[in-house]
């Protein structure tokens, strides 16, 4: 039915009935959500919770584990990108001692924010 209204119609008005039903079906999509930068705060934050025990988490401190390397060298290490996408997945990152645990939405781009934050050297993303 609105195939046929619209070939009677002239091309001009055609045309914009198609723009306007574009236009309202474009308002219909959801935007795409921002993705999640990371907050070096909340990153300190979440390592003072979960990592502090075994890793220096400071610059120039020494980590309690000596087999768990001090963060200010963790990115050179691994990798701005890598550790996020693996933090995010659970993964054991680095050392098989290290224990498995959800991080939580968000908590691995600010951990990342956090050790770019001690401006250590960014290995290969």
């Amino acid at each position: 039915m609105l195939l046929r209204s619209i070939s009677n119609m002239s091309a001009p008005k055609a045309i914009l009935v198609g723009c306007f039903s574009m236009i309202a079906l474009g308002a219909c999509q959801t935007p795409p959500q921002p993705v999640h930068k990371g907050d070096a705060v909340e990153g300190r934050q979440v390592v003072e919770r979960l990592c502090a025990d075994c890793h220096a988490i400071d610059p120039g401190a020494v980590s309690p584990n000596r087999a768990a390397p001090p963060f200010s060298e963790v990115l050179a290490r691994y990798g701005a990108t890598a550790l996020a996408e693996d933090l995010d997945k659970a993964v054991p990152v680095s050392h098989l001692r290290m224990p498995t645990f959800y991080l939580g939405d968000g908590n691995a781009a600010d951990i990342v924010a956090y050790l770019k934050s001690l401006g250590a050297k960014a290995g290969p993303n």
